[in-house]
């Protein structure tokens, strides 16, 4: 069944993730949920940096080492990390040696437990 925007996904996994985030947020800035909450913990409105976002969906794909603006929803409060690091902390959280230094109180791992314990996270575009 196709509805939504063609850029629109839901995450179950570490793999789909990184491949889906790197051509997404590419493309648009976007809004990243997890599962789980509802304070606008685990919510992250992403941008890069650079603003230079690609004119057609799926032209580039997103480098490790590029720059984002990260706002998290629960308090609003603003974080600069790369791709990298930000796949990290969805991932396997902040403690994770390569998820750099969050300011954030929540701690990541979207995904855990898998599809049967809700670890699923929605990338949309942010409007």
């Amino acid at each position: 069944l196709n509805c939504g925007l063609e850029d629109t996904y839901a995450y179950y996994s570490e793999e789909d993730l990184i491949a889906g985030f790197k051509k997404t947020c590419a493309f648009q800035p976007r809004v990243i949920k997890q599962n789980r909450g509802s304070a606008g913990e685990g919510i992250w409105l992403c941008w890069l940096c650079s603003g230079k976002y690609c004119k057609n969906y799926g032209d580039r794909l997103l480098e490790d080492n590029e720059w984002l603006k990260l706002m998290e929803m629960n308090d609003n409060h603003m974080e600069y990390h790369t791709v990298g690091e930000f796949l990290e902390f969805c991932v396997n959280g902040p403690t994770s040696a390569k998820a750099g230094n969050w300011m954030s109180t929540f701690p990541g791992k979207y995904l855990e437990g898998g599809k049967e314990a809700g670890g699923q996270l929605v990338d949309q575009r942010l409007l």
